[in-house]
This record gives C-alpha cells, structure tokens and sequence, in this order.
C-alpha cells in the first residue's frame, strides 16, 4: 500500500490532471530540451569525448539538446504513461562511439525515467534506464491542450553510468551524476472514447 501511495505522490507531482471526458489520452508532436550540466560537459570535455546529435535530434552551441515528441499515451486519472521520442546523442573519442536512441520518458514505474537504446560502434546493446527524473515544479495544461512541463533535473541511472565507465575505460561517471534540466512540451491529443 505504501509502494502505491507513492508511486501516486510521484506522478501527481509530475502531471496535472486536467478536464477530459476519458482518462487516457494520447500524446504527438511538441519536443523535449535539455540543457546539459556544466559538470556533464566539463567531464566529456576532460575525457576527450565530443557529444553530436542523431537526428532528428538537434545539439546547439549553447549545450542544449533537443528532440522531437512523436507519440506517447497518459492516464489522466492515474497520471501513468509513457512519452516517444525520436533522434538521439551520440558521445564519440578515437575509436569509440555510442548512441543513446529513441528516448521514452515514463512514468509508469516508482519514479519518474528516461530510457534509451544504446548502441556502442554501431552494435545495439539494449534499451536501459538512461536518466533519472526529479521534477522541481508542477506541470501545466494550457486551454489548447499542451502539457508542459519546466525544471526537470536529470541525472544518471547506475546502469547508464557503469556503461559510460565501461566503454570508454573511465571511472568519472557514478549514479546521480547531474546530466542536465529538461522541459517537456507536448499535446494532449483527443481522450479515449471522446
């Protein structure tokens, strides 16, 4: 019971419910950012690791990424679900290069996720829990439809941080290390059975 309390404390923190006809909708379009942390930059920049962008992924000058939303689903009763992402960030030094690909931010565990299928000189590994989530500030649900949620920090899983160490030979990168602030903007598309 205590597990389900606050699972419903964490996803009541992430979405704000808002007026629909049926509970489950779907999501298309919008984007999410991240602003990547002067200590992740500083790290990849020691290691001799330059990060790129996959498209449809866009990595601009001033360390910002950005990738477009394409689909995704949420319970507005139970605020539970799943946002897609397409592109991804490629973290490249001599000889070695991975792929993060084809985010999905979920909502459907303990706590907030972002997982991404990793990819090392272009051999899939798998899809593993890349960032964990913590959202700062309530989200939001515009007269339009779009849900948009600011100030979302984002820090390494355990698993994406032994990968990290793993395949570039280092031992820089631990669980919680600050991966940057990320904003999610999406639509709500029309509720089931509207």
């Amino acid at each position: 019971m205590k597990k389900i309390f606050a699972a419903a404390v964490v996803l009541g923190h992430l979405f704000a419910t808002a007026a629909f006809a049926a509970p489950t909708a779907q999501l298309d379009g919008g984007r999410t950012a991240v602003k990547l942390s002067d200590d992740l930059v500083g790290a990849l920049g020691s290691l001799g690791v330059s990060p790129g962008s996959i498209a449809p992924g866009i990595l601009r000058e001033n360390a910002v990424v950005q990738y477009p939303v394409n689909g995704g689903v949420i319970d507005l009763d139970t605020l539970s679900g799943d946002i897609f992402h397409t592109g991804g960030l490629s973290l490249s030094a001599p000889g070695t290069r991975v792929a993060l690909l084809n985010f999905v931010i979920s909502t459907t565990g303990d706590s907030p996720v972002l997982t991404g299928v990793a990819a090392v000189n272009g051999e899939t590994v798998d899809r593993i829990p890349l960032f964990d989530l913590e959202p700062t500030q309530g989200p939001s649900i515009d007269q339009w439809g779009t849900l948009d949620l600011r100030k979302v920090n984002a820090s390494l899983t355990h698993e994406a941080a032994d990968t990290l160490n793993s395949v570039f030979g280092v031992t820089a990168f631990e669980e919680g290390f600050p991966v940057g602030t990320a904003w999610v903007q999406t639509n709500i598309l029309a509720a089931e059975g509207d």
